[in-house]
């Protein structure tokens, strides 16, 4: 995904993404007041997914569980983040690694 808005999403898992093992590749996107119920407030990942966020804006993003995160990733293989810019999510962790 490369230069979209993804704005006033909401979801139980991922206010926009929820991602199940492949290749995620993000860059030059923006994710503004996205909600979640649960977890990963913007994108949620997790099952050995590969991910490449890269030049994303995350702003005003909120998840309603605290554990949330804006982006959340579960058991990933592989994790290359660059350059991103995180502002005003209502979460206790921006980037969540459990």
């Amino acid at each position: 995904m490369i230069d979209s808005d993804l704005e006033y999403n909401k979801g139980y898992l991922g206010g926009f993404l929820s991602a199940k093992t492949g290749d995620l590749m993000i860059s030059k996107s923006r994710f503004i007041s996205n909600e979640a119920t649960k977890d990963g407030s913007a994108v949620i990942a997790y099952l050995y997914s590969k991910l490449h966020i890269t030049e994303c804006l995350f702003k005003d993003n909120y998840c309603k569980e605290d554990d949330g995160g804006t982006v959340k990733i579960l058991n990933y293989e592989y994790l290359y983040a660059k350059e991103n810019v995180f502002i005003n999510n209502t979460n206790m962790n921006n980037f969540l690694d459990e």
